[in-house]
């Protein structure tokens, strides 16, 4: 009832329903064309699966201690899918998306009760649920469980803002519930909002200190005990839980950091910019870059050839920029321009050495990855640059107008989308970025620059709105906006998450070609060694077909729950068929690797692993080709073949 009558139910229902659509829209090619990752999704229900055994609440602390905090939010989720799902693949995708869509419309609460701004809070919503951005995790079943994370976390947000607020021990409780849900539920992504927490706590300590003796400001003792109750409250059971786990078992987590601080200081300063480039990344799709020009190995070649790039486009795009947001945002808008202008010119200029510093160091201390790559992201790099700029000078102009929240909002949403940003470099390092704008690591701080980009829209309705002549203006390019927004996102989306699925095999034909397998297996799916051989032709068609069964063996091991034993491989390439064929008066057979379910020193508990160099008996082996989606038994065909060798 209390939220109630913050929000225009209606209006939420409202934007909720569109927010819902339009992702059905755009993501059609998520619904339709991504598959069960092998290499992630199969291996996790699989483990989840090989621990059947223990009760659910047993299992999953087991998993958190083992795993670790990096991975074991993933191995959870789709294990739980896994179990609630089946075979439905098409169903995993749907609650990813019913997820995303989530994530998106609880940004509405929260901004419009934060800022309480019904046009900021509406807008910020549909750029946030629209943008390419915000897709990355549908790359993989397994990391869905992300956008649960993002919806605690603006869950939590917004509890937080009624806890400092209202200072109620109920809001207190709730945040502390809220903040370890969101950490559980996606832990490796949501880390950073804890130095979100302690940059509020300090803000806010400071806006209620007291004026004390001579001209100081002292904080209040009351007020500091609050702000260390909240943190306690806040910090200490996800210390409780996180500390009774290890953060990579494999060391993946503290192994990028020492290799990234190492980086730096051996001279590959270029490694810095990784931060500003996922933060451009997740303002705006990659269609956009072109408007700057063209990047490329001479635009690094000098200084002479920089700066020629930077005033052909860049520079002239910021300046038209500069000039109509100084219209919008401040009272001394010359003032205003002089600031943006001259930090964006400072801090792009700074660009040039900190790229091509690692030109001068030894080619044995360089650290360069893909050359492609590396160029590219200096597009969004510059727009970072450009947005950090706006934000700055968005700050100072706060001291003119206080309470002029679309002023916070202005600096708040890069500052948000900066500490994510940082947060995940600094324990993963380059690999922040990506050539495409819907990278895993831009959905968060997508958040930040969805408020950004909406409190200019709104900005410029609130400017206009009295204005009888003009008050049309600001709603057509809003709703311009809006649209251009929504198609360069929807093309983002479709070309990214269909690049690796060439011929779009669908996921229901994957699963109408993995239940066929099944059937034709019969008894030997639920137990004992099999070693499969596909005969797939080179053509494309036949190629989309070879990208169906990838995860196959996993999936049989997987739907046996654990309880039949054996191992299961499969193979598409005849010349390793015939490496791993051996035949000789004792026996004869196949030597291949294995996902293998095996008894344990414990009756009723089996275990999971795979193995390098397992042995199939030919009454193990099994041969297929393909008509369409049924599968053909050439089994006695392949080895007579192999036998006369």
């Amino acid at each position: 009832m209390f939220l109630g009558k913050n929000i225009n139910v209606k209006l939420f229902l409202f934007v909720t329903f569109a927010v819902t659509v339009i992702n059905l829209i755009i993501l059609q090619p998520v619904i339709k064309y991504q598959l069960i990752e092998l290499a992630d999704d199969w291996i996790w229900m699989v483990y989840y699966k090989s621990l059947s055994h223990m009760p659910l609440l047993a299992k999953l602390w087991y998993i958190w201690k083992k795993v670790g905090i990096h991975e074991s939010g993933y191995a959870i989720y789709v294990g739980l899918l896994g179990e609630i799902l089946g075979m439905n693949y098409q169903a995993y995708n749907y609650v990813n998306i019913f997820f995303k869509i989530l994530s998106a419309v609880t940004l509405f609460p929260l901004i419009l009760i934060v800022f309480k701004n019904r046009l900021l809070a509406t807008i910020t919503t549909f750029i946030y649920g629209i943008t390419s951005a915000s897709t990355g995790s549908l790359y993989w079943m397994m990391k869905g469980g992300m956008y649960l994370g993002i919806t605690f976390m603006n869950l939590f947000l917004l509890s937080y803002y009624f806890a400092v607020t209202k200072k109620k021990i109920f809001w207190l409780i709730l945040s502390s519930i809220l903040i370890f849900i969101t950490y559980i539920s996606s832990a490796v992504r949501v880390y950073p909002v804890f130095p979100i927490i302690i940059l509020i706590e300090t803000i806010w300590l400071i806006f209620n200190r007291s004026k004390g003796d001579g001209k100081f400001l002292q904080i209040k003792v009351r007020e500091l005990k609050t702000s260390i109750i909240r943190i306690v409250a806040f910090f200490l059971p996800v210390f409780l839980v996180a500390s009774r786990a290890p953060v990579s078992p494999h060391g993946f987590i503290g192994r990028k950091t020492v290799m990234l601080l190492t980086d730096i200081k051996n001279g590959n300063l270029h490694d810095l910019l990784s931060p500003l480039a996922g933060i451009g990344s997740s303002f705006l799709p990659n269609y956009f870059w072109k408007y700057f020009g063209d990047i490329n190995p001479k635009t690094f070649a000098s200084f002479g050839n920089y700066l020629i790039f930077l005033f052909k486009r860049p520079l002239p795009i910021f300046f038209l920029a500069t000039i109509i947001l100084s219209r919008l945002i401040s009272k001394r808008p010359k003032r205003f321009i002089v600031i943006v202008l001259i930090l964006n010119f400072i801090f792009e200029l700074m660009l040039f050495p900190i790229t091509t510093y690692h030109f001068s160091i030894p080619k044995e201390l360089v650290f360069e990855y893909d050359s492609v790559i590396f160029y590219f992201i200096k597009y969004p790099t510059l727009m970072a640059v450009y947005v950090l700029s706006v934000a700055i000078a968005s700050f100072f102009e706060m001291r003119f107008d206080a309470k002029n929240k679309l002023l916070l909002t202005l600096w708040v949403g890069p500052l948000f989308s900066a500490i994510f940003m940082l947060s995940m470099w600094i324990l993963i390092g380059f690999l922040v970025n990506a050539y495409s704008s819907t990278g895993y690591y831009f959905a968060i701080p997508a958040i930040g620059m969805s408020l950004f980009t909406s409190s200019i829209l709104v900005l410029m309705y609130e400017r206009s709105k009295d204005r009888k002549l003009f008050n049309l203006i600001p709603l057509v390019v809003i709703i311009g906006f809006l649209i251009s927004f929504y198609k360069t996102s929807k093309l983002e989306i479709h070309r990214d998450f269909t690049s690796d699925n060439p011929g779009k095999i669908t996921i229901q034909d994957v699963n109408i070609l993995h239940s066929n397998l099944l059937e034709d297996l019969g008894d030997a799916s639920k137990s004992g060694n099999i070693l499969i051989y596909f005969e797939i032709p080179n053509a494309t068609a036949s190629g989309n077909l070879r990208l169906g069964l990838l995860g196959f063996p996993q999936m049989v091991v997987w739907q046996r729950n654990n309880e039949g034993i054996g191992c299961v491989d499969s193979l598409t390439d005849k010349e390793k068929l015939q490496m791993a064929f051996r035949s000789d008066t004792q026996k004869q057979g196949f030597n291949s690797k294995g996902e293998c379910v095996f008894k344990t020193s414990v009756p009723t508990i089996n275990e999971y692993a795979d193995k390098e160099n397992i042995f199939y008996t030919t009454n193990d082996f099994y041969a297929y080709r393909f008509d369409g989606l049924t599968p053909i038994d050439i089994r006695g065909e392949v080895l007579a073949e192999l036998a006369n060798k």
